[in-house]
């Protein structure tokens, strides 16, 4: 999973070694056992509809448990490809988190001045 350009902060595609990023719905994706993964949309042209990926941050996770190929059929639906599933954590005390990013990219090589600046909070 990745971004595929820096504003792109939740539309990742899952991709694995039995199912690449057009076929999505052959992978899933879950948080403590309830689907994320979003089935309505799965096509090379365009319609892949990514995972609920917002509905899980990185702080609330304590470990991922990743499975591919026939280990996948321990779950339900369409895993015949692979499955993430998130395990999240419970806090023990009162936590905040916060992030801040910012991304500056020249392209003098290319031979213009131009220079693309963004931020995300």
């Amino acid at each position: 999973m990745r971004k595929r350009y820096v504003g792109d902060y939740n539309h990742a595609i899952l991709s694995s070694r039995a199912s690449g990023t057009g076929n999505s719905a052959r992978s899933s994706v879950y948080a403590d056992g309830i689907l994320l993964s979003n089935y309505l949309g799965n096509g090379v042209g365009g319609l892949s509809f990514p995972p609920r990926w917002g509905l899980v941050t990185p702080e609330e996770i304590e470990r991922v448990d990743v499975m591919y190929g026939p280990f996948s059929a321990a779950y339900p639906g369409n895993s015949v490809g692979a499955v993430v599933d998130y395990v999240t954590r419970m806090p023990t005390q009162f936590e905040a988190h916060g992030k801040l990013g910012y991304v500056s990219q020249p392209f003098e090589l290319y031979g213009t001045s131009t220079t693309y600046r963004t931020w995300q909070a």
